[in-house]
């Protein structure tokens, strides 16, 4: 219950922190801001992210107490990255590599990499020790944090380049109330072959991401060199609020599964991991299509409701073109993924990305002039889409994680059925009456589908937590 509740409070803040910045900087000043953003968290990936998954790979309570070296060569690591981001933020103030970038937003973007590797690698290390209350804190305080720090800024300033490094300075300080609640006891020193471990399994995984990542970083750069900034914001919004949605929910459901698929290795070997494998890519697939259906069909009450006005125009079309290579895209980091990494085979990943990204490339020189912003939204699903698809046959090829036809065509049926239930509320002129219907009445349609469907054997899981449940209830009270 803890880790739903704080998956609705990181949502909502998500939303929060990018509505609100964009509702003071408006189109033009969000799309800067988008722009710097995208360069910052293509420095996190680019350099920290493996340290993220080589703990939540690695580093458990059972890993950590047989190998003490563990943590000292995370730590080792992360450090070791930190100063390079320092010196080569400092070469670039002191060369001016690019006229274009002003010392403050080459700090910005500097400390937004090394805030966003900071808080990533201290939720892995919770996330894998399962200390639910310290997870809670850092996903919360960044949300609070960063939403207090950058609205302020924006609001005093309108400078993006200092909104994002307050947002940044807000992330750090959340890091701060768990940081000694996770460290282990000192006396341990780094090892270097764990170090080459830790790299040869969370590299092609990062140049995956990183590929991703700059995909995104190019396509805003070039609505902003085609048509400008504004139609830059306005882009960069419409994904921000899909992509934060999608992730964050999938991240929340990762929480648990990857995990078990983890301890199921290590504790029955690796056939048991791959039965779990099979069992997350039912559980991912079922929530996150439950949540990229509702929210295309809630879409113009969201609109309505909480966007700012400045962004209200496009934002249906864009939202409805890239949604669908988003839901994708988290497919595959969420569901997919998990198979190469259990199997120690991330190559895979890195080759779909690139083809994913020779695809979008490709379509960026190809686009005529007259595309617009949507032309480079529908571009950007398509590549994603590509991706997926070549990443998915690659995994398919693993008979033991491949999850039985019954359960996918299961989900399909009750997305559309749900579909078809939810479009009249899209007809109620309230869009606060239209969003609480649907959001009721949505999960609940699906739900009840996939009971009757018997998707992932959801009524013998439902049986035995009922067992459970009456079991502890019977339990007499101690005196």
């Amino acid at each position: 219950m803890r880790t739903v509740i704080t998956f609705l409070l990181n949502a909502g803040l998500n939303f929060a922190v990018g509505l609100s910045i964009a509702a003071v900087l408006g189109p033009a000043g969000y799309g800067h801001f988008a722009v710097a953003a995208s360069a910052g968290a293509l420095i996190a990936t680019g350099l920290f992210d493996w340290l993220r998954l080589s703990t939540t790979r690695f580093y458990g309570e059972p890993q950590r107490l047989l190998s003490p070296a563990l943590r000292p060569t995370l730590d080792f690591a992360y450090r070791g990255l930190t100063l390079l981001v320092l010196c080569g933020t400092a070469l670039v103030i002191c060369v001016g590599i690019d006229p274009f970038l002003t010392r403050g937003l080459v700090i910005a973007v500097a400390v937004t990499g090394i805030a966003n590797g900071a808080f990533d690698f201290q939720a892995a290390l919770a996330r894998a020790r399962f200390k639910d209350r310290d997870y809670a804190v850092l996903v919360i305080g960044k949300g609070v944090l960063g939403l207090a720090f950058a609205l302020g800024a924006a609001l005093l300033t309108e400078d993006p380049a200092l909104v994002l490094a307050a947002q940044a300075g807000g992330i750090l300080l959340a890091t701060l109330p768990v940081r000694s609640k996770l460290l282990d006891p000192p006396g341990a020193r780094a090892e270097s072959a764990l170090l080459r471990r830790f790299a040869s399994y969370g590299v092609p995984v990062v140049v995956a991401n990183v590929v991703f990542q700059t995909m995104l970083l190019c396509n805003r750069s070039a609505a902003a060199s085609h048509f400008g900034y504004a139609s830059a914001g306005q882009l960069s919004l419409a994904t921000d609020i899909a992509l934060r949605l999608l992730l964050a929910m999938g991240a929340a459901v990762d929480v648990f599964v990857f995990q078990l698929a983890v301890r199921a290795e290590a504790t029955e070997g690796h056939a048991a991991a791959e039965r779990q494998l099979r069992v997350n890519m039912v559980t991912v697939s079922a929530v996150l299509v439950l949540l990229a259906v509702g929210f295309a069909l809630t879409l113009p009450a969201f609109v309505a409701l909480i966007v700012p006005a400045r962004f209200r125009s496009d934002f249906v079309p864009l939202g409805l073109t890239i949604l669908p290579g988003i839901l994708l895209f988290c497919l595959g980091q969420f569901a997919v993924n998990p198979v190469f990494q259990i199997a120690h085979r991330t190559a895979p990943i890195v080759g779909a990305a690139l083809v994913s990204a020779a695809v979008d490339g490709a379509g960026l020189l190809l686009m005529p002039v007259g595309a617009g912003p949507i032309g480079i939204a529908a571009l950007h699903s398509a590549s994603l889409a590509v991706g997926f698809v070549i990443l998915l046959g690659l995994a398919m090829r693993t008979p033991a994680v491949r999850p039985p036809f019954g359960d996918i065509v299961g989900i399909l049926v009750a997305a559309a059925v749900t579909s078809v239930g939810l479009w009249p509320m899209r007809a109620i002129p309230s869009p606060i009456l239209s969003l609480i219907l649907a959001a009721s009445i949505g999960p609940c349609l699906y739900g009840a589908l996939l009971f009757a469907l018997d998707v992932g054997t959801i009524r013998a899981e439902a049986a035995r937590w009922a067992i459970r449940i009456k079991r502890r209830a019977s339990v007499p009270e101690p005196v």
